[in-house]
C-alpha cells in the first residue's frame, strides 16, 4: 500500500490535540472552562449592583473564557507556533505492508517494523503512530483513496501494534479511537484548587514549556548563552524533562563546551533511555572529543532505537574510519546506501574508505556516483582529486581540484589549495605548486601540512634557507611532527650546518624511534663526520 500527502496545519493541530488529550491535561479543560464561565457570569451579575464597569469587564472575561471562544483563540495561538514545523512543508510518501512501514520525505527515509511502534491513536482526521513517548508519525485519513483502504490500514494497525494502557502514565483513551470525553469536576473545592494551581504556575513559576520553547527560539537565533538560561529555568521547574536536557546539550555544543554537553545528553538518557536524538547527539559530541570507541557505542544505541536511520549509519562509518577499521566502515556506508541510495554524502564516505583500502577505481566510481546526484557538492571533487593523485593521474587530479575550488565560496578551502599544489608538483610545475601552497597558508596560516609541503618543494628548488623557515614554522605549530624534523635535518645538511642537522635527526627519533629513513640518514651523517661507533 502506498500513500502520498503533505500535512496541513489543521491535521497537525488535530494530531497534537489528540496527543494532548491522551496525556490528560486536555480532558478536564472543557468542564473547567464552563465552571469558570458560569462563576464569572454569576459574579458579573452580582457585581452589577455595585460597580457596572467592573461587571462589564468581568462579563466580557467570562464570555472570552467560555469553551467555544477560548478554544478558537487557543487553536489560533498554537497554530502560530506549529505553522513553521518542518513536517508541514515536506511531501511524504508511505509504503507499507504486513511487516514494515517506510516513511520517505525530501530529506530522509526511515523504514520501521510494526513491532517498533509502541502505541497508536486514531482521532477524527488522523492516525498518530508512536515509536517512543516523544516521537510519533502523523498520517492523515484523507491520504487513503477510499474507506476500504482506510479499513485495511486500521486492521493492520490494530493487529500489529500492541497498545499498552500505561504508555501514557495517566492516559484515559480507548484501544483505538480517542473519544471526546470531558469530565465534570465534582465540588467547588476541586475547582478552587485547580484555579489556584493555574494562577500560581502562571505568576510564580511559569510553565516549563514556556522556558523550553523560549530557549529553542533563542537557540534558533544563535543566542546560545541566553538559551542556556532559559533551559536552566525550565529545569528548575521540571528537572525530569528529557527534551530540555537534550536541547541544553545542543546549546552547550554550539559553545564548544563538549564535556558539559555530554553530561546533559546523559541526563536526558537517564530519564528516557529510548531517546534517539540524545543517543545520536551524544555520539557526535564524543566524536568531537575524539573518544571514538564511546561515540561508536552511542551510535549503536541510537540504531537499536531506529535501525533504519541512514544518518547514523553514515556517522558510524566516519567513526570506524577514524579508528582505521576500514572494512567495518565500508559496511556501515553500504548499509546507509541500502536505506538511502540517493544520498551523495553516503557515496562520498564510501569512496574515502575504498581509498583507504587502496581500491582506487571503486573509490572513483563512488565519487562519480555522488557527483551524479549532486554536481555542486565539492567534497567528492576534492577526494576524487586525491585518489587520482594516488594513481599519478596528475592532470585529472588538477582538474578535479579546480572543480572543487569553483564550487567552494572564495577564497576556497585550504586543503584543496594544498593538494592542488601537490598535483602541480607531480606535473613538474613547481612554481605554480609553490603559489598554491602559499594560497592555502593565506587562508589558514596554521595549516601545518602546507608549511611542510612548501618546505620540501623549496628544498627541491635548492632554496634551503626558505625551506628551513617553512619547516620551522611547521614545527612551531606541531612540535611532534617527526617527518618535519627529519626533512629539516636534510635541509640543514645542505646548508652544511651538520651539528644542527644531527640534532634534528635526534629529535625525529625521539618522536618515532623506529623510522628507518631517519636512522639511516643519522648514521650516514655520523659516518661522514667521523663520529660513528
Amino acid at each position: 500500500m502506498r500513500l502520498e500527502y503533505r500535512l496541513t496545519l489543521n491535521e497537525y493541530l488535530a494530531a497534537m490535540e489528540a496527543d494532548g488529550k491522551a496525556r490528560n491535561p486536555w480532558l478536564f479543560k472543557s468542564s473547567l472552562l464552563w465552571c469558570i464561565t458560569i462563576c464569572g457570569i454569576i459574579s458579573a451579575l452580582i457585581s452589577a449592583f455595585f460597580d457596572i464597569t467592573f461587571s462589564i469587564y468581568m462579563f466580557l472575561g467570562a464570555i472570552f473564557i467560555s469553551p467555544p471562544i477560548f478554544k478558537r483563540f487557543h487553536r489560533w495561538q498554537i497554530s502560530g507556533h506549529y505553522k513553521n514545523d518542518t513536517r508541514l512543508h515536506e511531501c511524504l510518501t508511505i509504503d507499507l505492508n504486513e511487516n514494515t512501514i517506510q516513511f520517505t520525505s525530501e530529506n530522509s527515509t526511515s523504514k520501521i517494523k510494526w513491532e517498533g511502534f509502541d502505541y497508536f491513536i486514531e482521532a477524527d482526521d488522523v492516525f498518530n503512530l508512536y515509536t517512543s513517548k516523544r516521537t510519533c508519525h502523523i498520517i492523515p485519513k484523507r491520504s487513503f483513496s477510499d474507506s476500504e483502504q482506510l479499513d485495511c490500514f486500521r486492521n493492520i494497525v490494530v493487529k500489529k501494534i500492541n497498545n499498552d494502557c500505561q504508555f501514557f502514565s495517566s492516559a484515559n483513551i480507548t484501544n483505538i479511537t480517542i473519544k471526546r470525553k470531558y469530565f465534570y469536576i465534582s465540588g467547588f473545592a476541586i475547582f478552587l484548587a485547580i484555579v489556584a494551581i493555574a494562577i500560581g504556575t502562571a505568576i510564580f513559576d511559569q510553565d516549563h514549556y514556556y522556558w523550553l520553547n523560549l530557549g529553542n527560539d533563542l537557540y534558533a537565533g544563535k543566542r546560545y548563552e541566553e538559551a542556556l538560561n532559559s533551559y536552566k529555568k525550565s529545569l528548575e521547574i521540571n528537572p525530569n524533562n528529557a527534551n530540555t536536557w537534550y536541547h541544553r546539550g545542543l546549546a552547550l555544543g554550539k559553545l564548544k563546551r563538549y564535556e558539559v554537553a555530554l553530561a546533559s545528553y546523559e541526563k536526558a538518557l537517564d530519564i528516557d533511555p529510548e531517546y534517539f536524538k540524545a543517543w545520536y547527539a551524544k555520539g557526535l559530541t564524543l566524536d568531537k572529543l575524539e573518544r571514538y570507541k564511546e561515540a561508536l557505542a552511542s551510535y549503536d544505541k541510537a540504531l537499536d532505537v531506529d535501525p533504519e536511520n541512514p544518518y547514523v549509519w553514515n556517522r558510524r562509518g566516519r567513526t570506524l574510519r577514524k579508528l582505521r577499521r576500514y572494512k567495518e566502515a565500508l559496511a556501515s556506508y553500504d548499509k546507509a546506501l541500502d536505506i538511502d541510495p540517493e544520498n551523495p554524502y553516503n557515496w562520498n564516505g564510501r569512496g574515502l574508505v575504498l581509498g583507504d583500502l587502496k581500491r582506487y577505481e571503486e573509490a572513483l566510481a563512488a565519487y562519480d556516483k555522488a557527483l551524479n546526484i549532486d554536481p555542486d557538492y565539492s567534497d567528492p571533487w576534492h577526494n576524487r582529486g586525491d585518489t587520482l593523485r594516488d594513481l599519478k593521474r596528475y592532470e585529472e587530479a588538477l582538474a578535479a581540484y579546480e572543480e572543487a575550488l569553483d564550487i567552494d565560496p572564495a577564497p576556497g578551502h585550504p586543503y584543496t589549495w594544498n593538494n592542488r599544489g601537490l598535483a602541480l608538483w607531480g606535473l613538474g610545475r613547481r612554481e605554480d605548486a609553490l603559489a598554491s601552497f602559499d594560497k592555502a597558508l593565506e587562508i589558514n596560516p596554521r595549516y601545518v601540512n602546507a608549511w611542510y609541503n612548501r618546505g620540501n618543494l623549496l628544498r627541491g628548488l635548492k632554496r634551503y634557507k626558505d625551506a628551513l623557515a617553512s619547516f620551522d614554522k611547521a614545527l612551531e605549530i606541531n612540535p611532534n611532527f617527526s617527518k618535519a624534523w627529519h626533512d629539516r635535518g636534510l635541509t640543514l645538511e645542505s646548508l652544511e650546518r651538520y651539528e644542527e642537522a644531527l640534532a634534528s635527526y635526534e629529535k625525529a627519533l625521539e618522536i618515532d624511534p623506529n623510522n628507518q629513513f631517519v636512522i639511516k640518514n643519522r648514521q650516514r651523517l655520523l659516518t661522514e663526520l667521523g663520529l660513528s661507533q
